[in-house]
């Protein structure tokens, strides 16, 4: 790890205020280009931990860049793993107010409901997200932010960040 832990502080702030207030912001390897995964994935833990302060739920679990030509695009050779909090799922024919988004974009995807912890090479950053049956699949709509001009939301801003940390 590169960053100390009052920088990470202050990302995971910086971040979190963003997504809340649907504002896009610069990447943060910007101003930090030395970080490294290990930073970027204590941002994301110190994000998950004050969401989770505020009683919302980890309902689940997320993996980016899973496609060969998306990792290569990005210039890394490994999935990036993150979490979703209760409060952004929607159910089954819900509404999405997309005055709370930036620039989204929907992706079609496939989802695996787990009830028990995964093990295994990066295990310990993914934990069950609890319900259902375990290993169920589910087809899922991910709604997410495009990229426009430099800015981003906090997503594509801390997955950008992995991107070029691990390009190291």
């Amino acid at each position: 790890m590169k960053l100390d832990k009052a920088t990470i502080e202050g990302l995971a702030a910086h971040l979190e205020a963003a997504e809340l207030n649907a504002r896009d912001v610069t990447k943060i390897t910007d101003e930090h280009p030395g970080m490294d995964w290990d930073d970027a994935y204590a941002i994301q833990d110190e994000i998950r931990r004050r969401k989770e302060a505020r009683g919302q739920r980890t309902a689940g679990l997320k993996a980016g860049l899973t496609s060969f030509a998306k990792m290569k695009q990005m210039g890394v050779d490994t999935p990036v793993f993150g979490f979703v909090s209760d409060y952004m799922a929607r159910p089954e024919g819900g509404e999405i107010k997309t005055s709370e988004l930036i620039h989204p974009k929907v992706e079609a995807e496939i989802c695996i409901v787990t009830k028990t912890a995964l093990r295994g090479p990066g295990g310990h950053r993914l934990r069950a997200a609890g319900g259902g049956s375990d290993r169920q699949p589910l087809p899922r709509l991910q709604v997410r932010p495009e990229e426009r001009g430099g800015r981003q939301h906090i997503g594509l801003a801390l997955r950008g960040g992995l991107a070029r940390a691990r390009r190291r």
